[in-house]
């Protein structure tokens, strides 16, 4: 059975704030390495990710680089629309635990920095 982690334990709220047309690096570290299948979707698995609101899934994101290595990878995303009342990178990162999670695989780090306003 698989273990689930507490996103408390792992996201903390970014120090800058998000805007249209900001571009932060997502950095994490996992217990694990995945298998080839899912090291190889991943990219997409972020690029195409949406939340629901209104009825609608709004994809907030464009993935602009990604690079993984054994048990890290690293994103580059774009703010295409910034809702000011929604923490898209805490939703990102709760659906990405809960994948990997699925896969008995653990965040063990999760950093966001700020490249770009």
């Amino acid at each position: 059975m698989s273990k689930w982690d507490d996103i408390e334990k792992i996201y903390s709220s970014p120090e800058f704030v998000a805007k249209t047309g900001t571009v932060v690096k997502i950095s994490v570290e996992l217990d694990n390495e995945l298998d080839e299948y899912d090291r190889e979707n991943l990219p997409t698995i972020i690029d195409t990710w949406a939340f629901p609101k209104n009825e609608k899934d709004i994809r907030p994101f464009t993935l602009q680089d990604f690079s993984f290595v054994e048990k890290s990878f690293e994103a580059e995303i774009k703010y295409k629309k910034k809702d000011k009342e929604i923490d898209e990178l805490k939703l990102l990162c709760q659906d990405l635990l809960d994948f990997f999670n699925y896969y008995n695989v653990h965040m063990t780090k999760w950093k966001c920095i700020l490249l770009m306003e």
